[in-house]
């Protein structure tokens, strides 16, 4: 793990057989100097990531502008092409908010909670 956090600071990556569980971290507020090197570690990962199921687990993020939308679904229409899956859990009452006012609920597959 030591070495995914060394490549993945915002990120905590875990695989399993089935999946990968990844967690954002250190960026509660997505602003644009966090989003950068987010979206710089999730498009990396990502194209490392064909053909597997995604879960990303957003519990740590309490705020996220249309960048981070727009981030999220360059993300799903990667990992579709590439035949994966991307599905969204734990969004705080704000992020889910968001998700039903832009109606993307309809688009992304997404968790109450992750199991």
């Amino acid at each position: 793990m030591m070495l995914t956090q060394a490549l993945h600071p915002h990120l905590d990556v875990q695989h399993t057989p089935e999946a990968v569980d990844v967690t954002l971290h250190n960026c509660h507020q997505l602003d644009e100097e966090c989003l950068e090197t987010v979206r710089e570690e999730l498009l990396d990962l990502c194209a490392a990531l064909e053909h597997r199921h995604v879960f990303m687990n957003l519990a740590h993020v309490g705020y996220m502008p249309s960048a981070g939308l727009g981030l999220l679904l360059t993300l799903k229409q990667r990992l579709d092409r590439s035949g994966g899956r991307l599905t969204l859990c734990n969004l705080n009452p704000l992020v889910r908010e968001l998700f039903v006012v832009t109606r993307l609920t309809s688009y992304f597959h997404i968790l109450d909670a992750q199991n």
